[in-house]
């Protein structure tokens, strides 16, 4: 959550030198782990941006080139180093994996630990002792089908033939025997048990 707004000063890389930019109207997110350039912002107030040659080259109004950011890891990313004397209150929380796990959007606590294990986000540190536990939100947005139950519901057939079940799979590879990539499965429910034909 924003808890505050100002203008904020970077250098940007620009060929082999950097070149200062400032940032304004930015929102101060303290819990947030990188600076985002909203791209939609910076086309609003009149700047362009052309996505080519694996950079992201910035311009002003005239053409000049503010900034060119490299695509890093599937990101067009830039490590901004702080000046000694910008560092005097720069913070490090250290986040538990149920905090890491909200604040990229609820993805796998796995996969968010396997993030920052390999280096793949960076700025943060993680407890990595510490265990996920359960996730109401998850719980409640991510369920994908019914659940199954654990007891038969339905009314039992009493002839052959009453209730069939099938299912068709493939293309498989290899083929069988006889040249076929598709099999087709029923499950014919009779009155004693189940038969399997393919």
């Amino acid at each position: 959550m924003a808890t505050g707004i100002s203008e904020l000063k970077i250098s940007t890389p620009n060929g082999t030198a950097t070149r200062n930019v400032t940032l304004k109207q930015v929102l101060f997110c303290p819990d947030l782990a990188f600076t985002l350039v909203s791209l939609m912002k910076c086309d609003t107030t009149g700047y362009s941006m052309l996505l080519k040659d694996h950079k992201c080259t910035i311009s002003d109004l005239h053409g000049t080139v503010l900034g060119q950011v490299p695509l890093t890891r599937g990101l067009n990313q830039h490590q901004y180093m702080f000046q000694t004397d910008e560092t005097v209150n720069v913070a490090h929380k250290t986040l538990s994996l149920d905090q890491l796990h909200q604040k990229m959007g609820h993805i796998s606590p796995h996969a968010a630990k396997k993030l920052v294990k390999n280096g793949t986000v960076t700025g943060l540190n993680l407890d990595m002792s510490s265990k996920a536990s359960f996730c109401n939100a998850c719980a409640k947005a991510k369920p994908t089908c019914k659940p199954v139950p654990n007891e038969h519901t339905s009314l039992h057939v009493t002839n052959v033939s009453d209730k069939v079940h099938s299912d068709m799979w493939g293309p498989a590879t290899p083929q069988s025997h006889d040249r076929r990539n598709i099999s087709l499965v029923s499950l014919m429910t009779t009155a004693v048990g189940a038969t399997l034909n393919q």
